[in-house]
């Protein structure tokens, strides 16, 4: 999946007596989108959280430009790393750009406020998740999508070079779930290296380089969307046939069928990029 930038070198990580990923070896490379896939529990988010340093491996660590990223300074790994959490519920009512403004508390000196220059980058993040209209909203007030999106806004704030995304379009309408692939795109192809974990095949292939295969916290196959993204591979890990097909906007899709036999057929050869 190209050079790698960010790295998981033979990650273990336990939840109580279970194991939820084992030997985990990944590379994400700049300027690439890359997709994570698997069933409820196959460690898609907690790969996220390792990545993000939320959480500590049991075995093996996370590498940035080849230094681990434990040994690095907490403020460079905040200002390099943006983490959008799946779920967020506010504990205390906050008017959305000032949840927004909170990505750029890295870039802060000491005990220093937010001044001119961060309140711009907030404004400029909320404007592109399209919520600059609820800036003044509380937070606690908003539906799921419009929160989900000020937080999207909050990571795109901070600037960062790696974005790790967990489900980002999962509670939002068909339009927004366009623009966060198109926001998704963006960041890639400005150098940035985006990682989603996400069940929507068809935002997989809309918007991904690089895909990444887990079933039981171990990874299955990794590499070029292309040559992942295959029918026997979404096969053996969802449990499901698969047809892959170009519509006539030209947009791959993906459809699913429980009746594995009934996927077999001929399918249109090709995904994008």
């Amino acid at each position: 999946m190209g050079a790698a930038f960010l790295e998981l070198r033979g990650v273990s990580v336990d939840y109580e007596t279970s194991r939820v990923l084992d030997s985990v070896e990944l590379g994400f490379a700049r300027g690439r989108v890359t997709v994570l896939l698997g069933e409820n529990g196959s460690g898609k988010s907690t790969i996220l959280k390792v990545l993000a340093g939320i959480l500590r491996p049991k075995k093996g660590g996370v590498f940035l430009e080849g230094k681990p990223l434990e040994k690095l300074p907490r403020h460079e790994v905040a200002q390099r790393i943006g983490y959008l959490p799946q779920a967020f519920e506010p504990f205390f009512p906050a008017r959305a750009r000032e949840v927004v403004v909170l990505g750029r508390i890295p870039h802060l000196r000491g005990f220093a406020s937010a001044g001119p220059e961060d309140y711009r980058a907030a404004d400029e993040a909320l404007e592109e998740a399209d919520v600059l209209p609820l800036s003044c909203r509380n937070i606690q007030q908003l539906s799921g999508g419009e929160r989900q999106r000020v937080l999207l806004a909050r990571v795109l704030a901070g600037k960062p070079e790696i974005f790790l995304l967990d489900e980002p379009t999962s509670n939002l309408d068909p339009r927004h779930r366009l623009k966060v692939a198109s926001i998704m795109r963006r960041r890639a192809e400005a150098g940035g290296t985006v990682i989603v974990p996400t069940h929507e095949l068809d935002l997989a292939v809309q918007a991904a380089d690089d895909a990444v295969l887990l079933k039981s916290g171990r990874v299955l196959c990794a590499g070029p969307l292309k040559t992942i993204l295959t029918p026997a591979n979404l096969e053996a890990v969802f449990g499901v046939g698969a047809r892959l097909f170009t519509g006539p906007e030209g947009l791959a899709h993906v459809s699913l069928f429980l009746d594995t036999q009934k996927a077999r057929g001929e399918q249109e050869p090709g995904l994008p990029r």
